[in-house]
């Protein structure tokens, strides 16, 4: 994952670059709004799909196009800062 949230697929033998996908800048929220992202962490399963995390404990599922299949916000405490996000 780099600055421009490009996502860089690489096969496990040859390191060969075997694709890219642009992660979006904004993922639907609970509510209807959007999040805007500010992706941290990403896994990929044996499907390809693309699931990425924020720093707002926003957490989203991509088919391996990148096309956001499901969003969820995780539970925070109050040290954490509000608990809620569009």
């Amino acid at each position: 994952l780099d600055a421009n949230r490009t996502v860089r697929a690489y096969h496990p033998a040859s390191l060969n670059l075997v694709k890219t996908v642009a992660l979006p800048a904004t993922v639907p929220g609970n509510t209807g709004g959007t999040i805007a992202q500010d992706y941290r962490a990403i896994a990929v399963d044996n499907t390809g799909r693309i699931y990425a995390a924020d720093w707002g404990r926003t957490v989203t599922r991509f088919t391996a196009a990148g096309a956001v299949e499901r969003t969820a916000v995780l539970p925070g405490t109050s040290a954490q800062g509000p608990t809620t996000r569009p």
